[in-house]
């Protein structure tokens, strides 16, 4: 395999005999990025590298948990991981205390974040000692090295086209690890491209890196610049957005704010975790007990659309497909959001135009059909991440799945 090196700028640790020099460490993590790649070069087939102190490296690829080679990729030491901690987070043995530390990691290529943690020890107080006595390790999620555009991802055509309104809420969803990230990277770029304004976003950590085109752009990450989610939005609100992205609504406080800012006229990008479209919805409203009535008549008025996705290996398990759940928000939707009818909801949702998405909406179900039915995914990978198994098996059962040699 080709290495493929990446650009690291890391402080120095002279107290080891070992090299912990920034180009050393630059060699040593650029090797794992490479040899993590299920095809040669292939850095988009990788979703997380995992490294545990003395443990060997893995790897999330399309279908497996792969472990590299410890001849080739050795697993690393403390005292790298430590040199690598301090450069990211000089504070990090007394902030590991309160538990893992998120971090992005700055490389020449793009942006990567590292979830830095510690287990299987205590905390000392001893000065003499050093104050974390347990192990060390990091989970290093990879995004793209560049933003792709919009119109590349394959949502349907009125959710796409939610990035040119000028007011409302957006809401893009899933489990960890799913491309929300991406998708509303995505959204904020064509913003930047196609009209001119203020973006603000509210992260943690800040994950891609957007310049300003034609928007100005102010990105704030929690810890450094704001002290929670929901401050953040707040202050965005009087700083005339044409946009606010809320990088994950985690809380009521920043549940409120996505949600007043939607009705406040400014265009409203949040991510949350959750599975399913209206699933998104109805947890949303959740983070309200004693108020869901007034919320949800709330979210009704301003709620535009909801994006729900998930990765899944591809039929030859070289990359990842994108499967989306979408919600165009019209009349119809409204009513039965103001009235928290999640059953019928998902009947809607279902039921619109065979899930064609002429009109925005596609459940997964119908997404995975269309996968199967194209040879992107096999039918048992489309029957283990459905929602809905028995109505899946229904519709794999009536379609026309052409017949693929071995």
């Amino acid at each position: 395999m080709t290495e493929q090196y990446e650009t690291i700028i890391l402080g120095s640790d002279g107290s080891s005999d070992q090299d912990l020099s920034s180009t050393a460490l630059q060699e040593r993590l650029g090797k794992v990025l490479a040899g993590a790649a299920s095809t040669e070069g292939d850095r988009r087939s990788v979703k997380d590298i995992l490294i545990k102190e003395g443990q060997p490296i893995r790897a999330v690829v399309p279908g497996d948990f792969k472990s590299l080679s410890e001849d080739e990729y050795p697993p690393w030491n403390r005292q790298e991981l430590m040199a690598l901690f301090n450069h990211l987070c000089p504070e990090w043995e007394e902030m590991i205390k309160e538990g893992a530390i998120d971090r992005p990691l700055p490389l020449q290529a793009g942006r990567y974040r590292v979830n830095m943690f510690s287990y299987g020890g205590e905390f000392s107080a001893n000065d003499d000692q050093i104050g974390c006595t347990g192990e060390l390790g990091m989970a290093i999620r990879i995004y793209r090295d560049q933003i792709p555009e919009l119109n590349t991802l394959g949502l349907p055509t009125p959710i796409a086209n939610l990035a040119d309104s000028k007011a409302g809420l957006v809401i893009v969803t899933g489990p960890v690890g799913n491309g929300k990230t991406t998708t509303c990277a995505a959204f904020i770029d064509h913003i930047n491209r196609t009209r001119a304004g203020h973006i603000i976003t509210v992260e943690d950590p800040i994950e891609y890196l957007h310049r300003p085109i034609k928007c100005v752009i102010t990105q704030r990450e929690l810890g450094a610049n704001i002290q929670s989610m929901a401050r953040g939005a707040r202050d965005a609100m009087r700083e005339f957005p044409e946009a606010i992205f809320i990088g994950e609504v985690k809380e009521p406080d920043a549940a409120q704010a996505a949600i007043y800012s939607g009705n406040a006229g400014q265009l409203v990008l949040a991510s949350m975790h959750a599975n399913g479209a209206v699933q998104s919805v109805s947890k949303l409203i959740s983070f309200f007990p004693g108020q869901e009535t007034v919320k949800a008549d709330d979210m009704a008025a301003c709620l535009q659309g909801v994006i729900s996705q998930i990765l899944v290996p591809s039929m030859e398990k070289t990359h990842w497909v994108p499967i989306f759940e979408t919600l165009f928000v019209d009349n119809e939707a409204r009513q039965l959001i103001s009235k928290r009818d999640w059953m019928e909801l998902q009947r809607y949702l279902d039921g619109k135009n065979n899930g064609e998405g002429k009109d925005g909406c596609v459940s997964r179900n119908a997404s995975l059909v269309k996968a199967v039915v194209s040879g992107d995914i096999s039918k048992e990978t489309a029957m283990r991440v459905s929602l809905d198994r028995s109505s899946l098996k229904n519709l794999l059962d009536s379609a026309a799945i052409p017949s693929r040699k071995a």
